[in-house]
């Protein structure tokens, strides 16, 4: 059987511990959530989570991101931008639906579209 048949099962996703620092950028299939330091850019299909110690450097694209670390990039969601109230955004956000919290910090420009 070769790996491309091989389907993972059950809710998998990925973590980036707090204390790991990743240097280029990422290309993911699944699920993943940030609570380190990504200096790089992210591409997803699936839903990005940046945890509260979680800081990227670059830019995010990906269907559906909660933010409630900080980004210094622009992000890009076909589906939804979620800054939690300890979120720090500075880029500018590309999206169909955005919910902002009370106390997010953005600065940049926001774009919503529908979906």
């Amino acid at each position: 059987m070769s790996k491309s048949a091989i389907k993972p099962e059950g809710n998998n996703h990925n973590i980036i511990a707090f204390g790991t620092k990743i240097d280029g950028n990422i290309t993911i299939d699944l699920d993943i959530r940030i609570e380190g330091e990504i200096n790089g850019n992210i591409y997803g299909s699936g839903k990005v989570i940046v945890g509260k110690t979680g800081f990227i450097n670059g830019d995010t694209s990906c269907q559906n991101i909660d933010i409630m670390g900080r980004i210094e990039g622009n992000v890009t969601a076909s589906d939804t931008i979620s800054l939690k109230e300890t979120a720090i955004v500075n880029g500018n956000l590309n999206t169909s639906v955005i919910s902002i919290e009370p106390n997010a910090q953005f600065v940049g420009n926001c774009q919503t579209a529908p979906r």
